[in-house]
């Protein structure tokens, strides 16, 4: 039977079903393409002890059905570039001079950061204004940072 022979109901039939299984699969394309970003951010990020600055519930919806989502604040700072000073020469003043200028380079503190985190409701309900938490993020891209209880 041609598609053009059927009636309206089942050419309508037909395509909603076909919609339907498209966006079944855009979500779970969707899903898995998340989930593998996660596992990447996860073995290549860095991560950054961050000060939770405040916890949000935002609840929309109607009485009979209403829809929770939990935010964090947090703030934190990145990773600073690590720097190796040589020495000018082998004499004890320049190694000396050297340690003291790397020492120096090296306690520089990296950019500040300060975000809103979607977090989960056992995320929301383990935390408290003031808690330190534990933040992952690519080096490339500090203000896409993920709480690494979430990841995990």
């Amino acid at each position: 039977m041609k598609y053009s022979e059927l009636s309206k109901k089942t050419k309508l039939t037909i395509i909603v079903y076909s919609l339907l299984a498209l966006m079944i699969g855009v979500f779970v394309i969707g899903f898995y393409i998340q989930k593998d970003n996660d596992k990447e951010l996860l073995e290549k990020g860095e991560r950054a002890d961050a000060s939770v600055v405040e916890l949000y519930e935002q609840v929309t919806g109607t009485r009979k059905s209403k829809t929770y989502r939990y935010y964090m604040d947090v703030a934190f700072f990145t990773d600073a570039e690590k720097v190796k000073v040589l020495p000018k020469s082998d004499n004890i003043v320049d190694k000396i001079a050297a340690i003291s200028e790397e020492a120096v380079a090296n306690a520089k503190l990296g950019d500040y950061q300060s975000m809103r985190l979607s977090i989960s409701q056992v995320s929301y309900q383990r935390h408290k204004k003031g808690d330190k938490v534990t933040v992952v993020y690519m080096k490339e891209e500090p203000t896409e940072a993920k709480l690494l209880e979430e990841l995990q």
